[in-house]
């Protein structure tokens, strides 16, 4: 019998970690199902369905209404996470559409979630054009900062997207502002050539704008 205690104990440990593992993977899902169907309105926004959008926004308090990141409705119209140009570009005219729609609905258009970011940060981080540029159009702080001290300029820097700091520079966009440890929106051009050499072309872009080249 003792030659297969050591079995026995095994058998139990592993089985013990794969339960735990289990569990903490169901509630991982768990929370991730409910950050993206707990409001009818961010599916809505997310499925593109500008129609049941229109529908749900006849309760006047749901263009405001803030999920456990403090993100609203507006936030999530300008977060995209998508490689694909083609897709990006499509989802992004979409998008742009719900703007106007949530605005006129009561979305505040420079709030801000836990981490300080506003709906153009959002946008400058999904490098959407359309999008921020609606955002712009409809008098978006372009030199908000975050919790960290990042402005949308400093953050569609970070991407690479050259498109949006081209918008924000035409804007207006403060590009000598500076994070909480002195960095500017060149600085981050500048590590962006360093790091992703695959997206020189664009970061070169960005510096030519920023006079860091």
């Amino acid at each position: 019998m003792k030659k297969y205690l050591p079995i026995l104990k095994d058998g139990f440990t592993l089985l013990v970690v794969s339960t735990l593992f289990v569990t903490v993977v169901n509630q991982l899902f768990k929370g991730l199902k409910k950050n993206t169907q707990s409001d009818s309105l961010v599916t809505a926004i997310l499925q593109e369905n500008s129609d049941s959008a229109k529908e749900i926004l006849t309760d006047a308090t749901r263009a405001s209404r803030t999920d456990e990141n403090g993100r609203t409705p507006l936030m999530w119209a300008a977060y995209v996470n998508i490689a694909d140009a083609k897709q990006l570009a499509d989802a992004d005219a979409k998008r742009a559409a719900f703007v106007p729609l949530l605005l006129k609905s009561g979305a505040a258009i420079d709030a801000q979630d836990r981490d300080g970011w506003t709906p153009l940060m959002w946008a400058a981080w999904s490098g959407i054009p359309q999008t921020t540029q609606e955002l712009l159009a409809q008098n978006a702080n372009l030199n908000q900062s975050d919790r960290q001290g990042y402005t949308a300029l400093m953050i569609a820097v970070q991407r690479g997207h050259l498109p949006i700091v081209k918008l924000l520079l035409e804007k207006g966009a403060d590009k000598a502002a500076a994070d909480r440890l002195g960095r500017r929106a060149a600085d981050f051009a500048q590590q962006g050539l360093q790091k992703y050499p695959r997206k020189a072309e664009s970061y070169q872009g960005i510096a030519s704008l920023l006079g860091a080249s």
